[in-house]
């Protein structure tokens, strides 16, 4: 469910621990539908998450390896002003796994 507040897109929790593929996709479906009925914007919004599994990182997952993760990394941001909007962490991670799921993410995110 998202809600808009001024400038703000605010996005509720949606399904399963972070259910990071459908916040993912309700981020992009957000962006298209003000970008369809002409909304100006800075930026569109894009999303990815990494899952930590074992040792690796998994970028944007499918739900079976969701279900073998030891935790969640999922970023929002507008990449052509290269702001992070949303940072969601779930379980432990170090500071060092921290840091790659984040360049991860954004790399991916530029790419968008």
């Amino acid at each position: 469910m998202a809600f808009l507040t001024g400038s703000d897109i605010i996005f509720d929790r949606i399904g399963g621990v972070l259910g990071d593929a459908r916040l993912r996709l309700g981020f992009s479906c957000a962006t298209l539908a003000l970008a369809d009925v002409g909304i100006m914007m800075f930026d569109s919004v894009a999303a990815v998450s990494v899952s930590c599994v074992g040792k690796n990182l998994v970028i944007d997952p499918v739900s079976e390896k969701e279900n073998y993760q030891n935790g969640s990394l999922m970023i929002a941001c507008l990449p052509s002003r290269n702001e992070v909007t949303q940072l969601i962490i779930t379980e432990e991670w170090s500071s060092p796994k921290i840091h790659e799921a984040v360049e991860l993410c954004l790399d991916e995110c530029t790419k968008a």
